[in-house]
């Protein structure tokens, strides 16, 4: 897929041997560049690190981080478990990684790592075709960093439990390589990863067929038969969806009803317009550049109908979802192939070429950018900002702080607004159990035994072993069971 090794026969000959080192070194240091370019945008647009611990917390949904997560584990669990969260709704048919998560009962830790693997393929792929296509290594690496630069990375690594990543891969693969077969697998899979899938798979067809020629005259059938073939084989996730709009799932209609009549665009213009600019930045003009040039000598109609594709992918991708910023990253395709093209066909010397992709690639890096939903706007911040969050997280996610104000509160009296914060701690953190313990030590001294009892339970429940707490909780059960 990303380029292939060399099969070996059974008397194989010096030459061949030494092609096969050569590849595996070839790809060695393929997947060592695409680390490097993933750490390099993590360093630039970092997650907030300090939120993930909330994917255990009881505190509801402080941001994005972890909260779609939360409603994944339940997935993990029973995979066809109703999603009643009305922000996570649409979670409920995207249903490849919860079964695969679920019956392969993978660790959390590892299930949530998945998008980062999606990162990294879709990277490597990019970076092996720009590398062929190019005939320059160091292009196809401003190009791979380009591609990271952009909305799909910031949530497939930020946000837990977003597998972005893989839905553009797919597009990606049906945009890159020839087979049919990769493009039916494709369709029957990634549209139960993410719905976009499908907004974007007409503009990543349209690509494929301008790249092996499939718009003229004498191939267009096999165009016509990839479309028929690609329907056919999304055909059961549409009809899961429009089985469902009967069903009102809360997601399914509303999308159709957001695509036809446009209500996002009616009712918050400029975060349409602010999404636009911020899911992309500069990388928009790949999409300009290819939309100008990967037709240069095709007729009129042809020209016309991908500028059509284009235009309805936009569209499309803004109409249906909230997350205005996100959603166009499944233009990917055409960035990577513009700046291919721009690479591979531009007028410029060779050394204005690199010049160009590079000063594109450091002002994507240094402009600053921001997740644009339709209820809220958030800075992406860089790595060192983020790391100073996580060693001193604000008050509403810190539940040592929480639980060191409430014993401020406690005291001076102050019973009510104690309680309050070192509830707070224990929503942030279900199994803390110092803050169990001093509640209870709280309810107890203010007629609450009954409550009292519960905490100080949950206190030796948590505690370590055979620590001073687990034992002071343990006395203290024992004292007011005695009373």
């Amino acid at each position: 897929m990303l380029g292939g090794f060399l099969t070996m026969s059974d008397n194989p000959d010096p030459n061949s041997k030494r092609d096969l080192i050569d590849s595996i070194k070839r790809h060695a240091l393929y997947a060592a560049v695409v680390l490097f370019i993933m750490g390099l945008t993590l360093f630039f647009f970092s997650p907030r690190y300090a939120y993930w611990p909330l994917l255990y917390s009881n505190a509801g949904s402080l941001g994005p981080e972890a909260s779609r997560a939360q409603q994944i584990l339940l997935q993990l669990e029973d995979p066809f478990a109703k999603i009643d969260d009305p922000s996570n709704v649409v979670i409920q048919w995207r249903l490849l990684f919860p079964l695969i998560g679920h019956y392969l009962k993978l660790p959390h830790t590892v299930f949530f790592a998945l998008p980062f693997l999606g990162c990294f393929l879709s990277l490597l792929l990019i970076l092996t075709n720009a590398a062929k296509e190019t005939k320059s290594f160091l292009e196809a690496i401003l190009i791979t960093a380009i591609a990271a630069s952009c909305s799909w990375f910031f949530v497939s690594t930020g946000w837990l439990g977003y597998f972005d990543s893989y839905y553009i891969l797919g597009l990606l693969l049906i945009s890159f390589y020839k087979p049919r077969w990769i493009l039916l697998l494709c369709c029957l899979l990634l549209p139960w990863v993410n719905e976009r899938f499908i907004i974007g798979l007409p503009l990543a067809m349209t690509i494929r067929a301008i790249r092996f020629d499939h718009l003229n005259r004498e191939n267009y059938k096999t165009f016509l038969t990839d479309i028929a073939l690609g329907a056919i084989f999304i055909g059961p996730f549409l009809a899961v969806r429009l089985l469902a709009t009967k069903s009102n799932d809360g997601i399914s209609g509303l999308i159709i009803e957001n695509f036809f009549f446009a209500n996002h665009f009616k009712n918050k213009p400029r975060k349409m317009l602010l999404g636009a600019w911020f899911g992309l930045r500069l990388a928009w003009l790949g999409v300009c550049y290819y939309c100008l040039t990967a037709q240069a000598n095709a007729k009129a109609e042809s020209k016309a109908f991908l500028f059509v594709i284009v235009i309805f992918s936009i569209y499309a991708a803004l109409a249906i979802s909230g997350d205005t910023s996100r959603t166009l990253s499944l233009l990917l395709p055409a960035i990577v192939l513009g700046l291919v093209l721009f690479s591979s066909q531009s007028r410029l010397a060779r050394h204005w070429r690199t010049i160009t992709l590079f000063a594109l690639l450091a002002l994507n890096l240094i402009l600053p950018t921001q997740h644009i939903v339709l209820s809220f706007n958030m800075e992406i911040r860089a790595f060192p900002h983020e790391w100073q969050v996580l060693q001193k997280p604000p008050l509403v996610i810190n539940p040592e702080q929480n639980l060191k104000l409430g014993q401020n509160y406690a005291k001076r009296g102050q019973i009510q607004e104690a309680v309050k914060y070192m509830s707070w701690a224990l929503r942030l953190r279900p199994e803390y159990s110092e803050a169990y313990y001093q509640r209870g030590l709280l309810l107890e001294k203010y007629s609450r035994p009954d409550l009292a009892i519960l905490d100080f339970h949950q206190a030796a429940q948590h505690a370590p072993a055979n620590s001073d707490l687990a034992k002071k909780s343990q006395d203290a059960l024992i004292r007011l069971q005695n009373q």
